[in-house]
């Protein structure tokens, strides 16, 4: 389905580390995702979203931290 391409792609994009949100939604869409399929892979990856600064402040988004066994840090399976 368009939301599980939606998924992979961001795990893909966020695989080298956190990026800033406003490219990850610029991004996506020019991938032919929707604001909203890319906002449900995020819950569903229960990305990190990180607030930096205060005056100019940006969102980044990272995977989170997962086991070399291929679990998460709290074993729920990925």
């Amino acid at each position: 389905t368009i939301t599980e391409e939606a998924e992979q792609w961001l795990r893909e994009y966020l695989s080298a580390g956190a990026k800033k949100c406003k490219d990850i939604d610029r991004d996506g869409q020019s991938e032919g995702f929707t604001f909203q399929q890319i906002r449900y892979a995020r819950e569903k990856l229960e990305v990190k979203c990180t607030k930096h600064g205060l005056a100019d402040a940006y969102w980044t988004w990272e995977l989170p931290a997962f086991k070399t066994d291929g679990k998460w840090d709290d074993d729920r399976a990925f």
